[in-house]
């Protein structure tokens, strides 16, 4: 995951933060921290990542900027 951009914004609607990779829709994490959210992002990225393996998908390739 390390390879992929990561975004992480404060909710004032989620009274927490919220961690995503821009590119990857739907795929979004929350924590009450920075590094929870970050945490729970990595989680959560790579269940996604296992399963586009096991569908035999391929991984999303973004831009180097």
């Amino acid at each position: 995951m390390d390879k992929y951009p990561i975004s992480i914004k404060w909710s004032d609607e989620d009274d927490g933060y919220i961690a995503t990779i821009p590119g990857i829709r739907g795929l979004s994490a929350f924590g009450e921290s920075r590094d929870e959210a970050l945490s729970e992002l990595k989680i959560a990225a790579n269940a996604y990542f296992q399963s586009l393996k096991k569908a035999g998908k391929p991984m999303p390739v973004f831009d180097k900027v």
